[in-house]
């Protein structure tokens, strides 16, 4: 586990950016620790979207929140930005922040029982936490190490009888939890409405599909007369933050933004971080992906 009180200061504050900055302000064994938590917020929540292909809005939100759950603000900051760029990136809006959907248990005699008879701790720490939150396996699975400590999971207290568990369970690393083999969940009877898209998160929807096609590398580029009027100041802000680049109004993504998505190995030197390399594009730039 990450010990959210010994992290350094996070620098920076756009999500597009948080990666380059922390690798290039950071000692390596700083942004090796950050870029961990990083890593692993962004493959758990593209694990979930690659498992959920047709998800409703109200399924992404209930995602996110338990992905974006965190007691350090460091922590919510990190997660917060991985989850902007993943989305962004495969052109989906990003959801309003909400309350995880779940209200803590408490749990009885018999239930921590039933954890400490596995004599594998993540098992017996997933038996805990779904008889605590009363999530469904797949919000299960993207509970982070990170996110359990000594005495609590996502935030909610673990009685001290379940204390062996958890001090083995914080002292790991990403994924936190499993579930037993043959675990049959319980019925959940909690029924989720559908929801609608706020105004907010229709345009950030839309500006998510407007740059997806760019992530994917250097060679995809799209031009400004191709883009709705609405969205223009939109491109020309995430080329202010080096988002994106643009010359003779063409668009592609940065190297920085290849960065954040885990396109290129190392961060990028300034040679690959303004317009120097443009004109050799389209002769097939080495730089380019």
């Amino acid at each position: 586990m990450i010990r959210t009180s010994s992290w350094p200061k996070v620098p920076g504050s756009d999500p597009w950016r948080l990666r380059h900055e922390c690798a290039h302000a950071l000692s390596p064994d700083e942004f090796r620790r950050i870029d961990a938590l990083i890593y692993a917020t962004y493959r758990t929540l593209e694990h979930w979207l690659l498992r959920h292909p047709g998800h409703t809005p109200d399924q992404l939100r209930r995602a996110v929140a338990i992905v974006r759950t965190a007691d350090d603000p460091n922590q919510l900051h990190l997660r917060s930005c991985a989850i902007t760029v993943l989305l962004h990136s495969l052109g989906v809006g990003v959801p309003r922040p909400v309350a995880p959907p779940f209200a803590p248990r408490a749990l009885t005699h018999s239930q921590i029982d039933e954890a400490l008879a596995y004599t594998n701790c993540p098992n017996a720490g997933y038996v805990l936490a779904e008889h605590l939150t009363g999530l469904a396996p797949d919000l299960l699975a993207l509970i982070g190490g990170d996110q359990i400590t000594e005495n609590s999971i996502l935030g909610c207290r673990v009685p001290d009888r379940a204390r062996p568990i958890m001090r083995i369970l914080s002292g790991g690393t990403y994924p936190g939890l499993s579930p037993p083999p043959g675990f049959r969940p319980r019925p959940n009877q909690t029924t989720h409405p559908a929801s609608v898209l706020s105004p907010e998160e229709t345009l950030d929807a839309e500006l998510a599909a407007a740059i997806e096609p760019l992530m994917s590398g250097r060679r995809h580029f799209i031009r400004a007369a191709d883009l709705p009027a609405r969205m223009r100041d939109q491109f020309d802000d995430l080329h202010a933050k080096h988002v994106l680049d643009r010359r003779n109004d063409v668009y592609r993504a940065s190297h920085i933004a290849l960065y954040a998505l885990y396109l290129m190995p190392s961060p990028p030197n300034r040679a690959l971080t303004n317009e120097w390399d443009d004109p050799l594009t389209s002769t097939g730039n080495p730089a380019d992906i």
